[in-house]
């Protein structure tokens, strides 16, 4: 989850644990500019990218994921809200468990916009994390 990715870069630091926590899509990045991962281009589909915000917003990585769709071979295209105007949960998170379905619809608005641009798939980033 990206809040587990936000904890681990930086509030663990707070209880004495410091460590050096890279997202995976940078990590992936890292090892195909590098020559050591080599990637296939032939993802010939249209996808959109949904931000988190804990992976956008907050720790501002916005263009690894974007690279490793350009580097598949797929067309990105942008939702109208993306980057540091991405539309997520508005910090509700896993907290929204505790709301009534129709206090919350950012989930359903959100999947609406993406699915307004009839892409072949909507991507998002899980936190899975390399922590070096």
């Amino acid at each position: 989850m990206p809040h587990c990715f936000n904890t681990l870069k930086n509030e663990y630091p707070q209880f004495g644990g410091n460590y050096e926590v890279v997202h995976h899509t940078v990590f992936l990045n890292e090892l195909i500019e590098a020559g050591r991962l080599k990637v296939s281009k032939e993802a010939r589909e249209k996808v959109t990218f949904h931000d988190s915000c804990y992976i956008g917003r907050y720790n501002g990585i916005y263009d690894a994921p974007r690279n490793l769709i350009a580097a598949s071979g797929a067309d990105l295209v942008e939702m109208k809200r993306s980057r540091d105007k991405g539309f997520c949960c508005g910090a509700g998170g896993p907290g929204c468990l505790w709301r009534r379905p129709s206090e919350n619809e950012s989930n359903i608005e959100r999947t609406e916009e993406a699915l307004s641009l009839s892409p072949n798939t909507i991507a998002t980033c899980p936190a899975r994390s390399v922590l070096r």
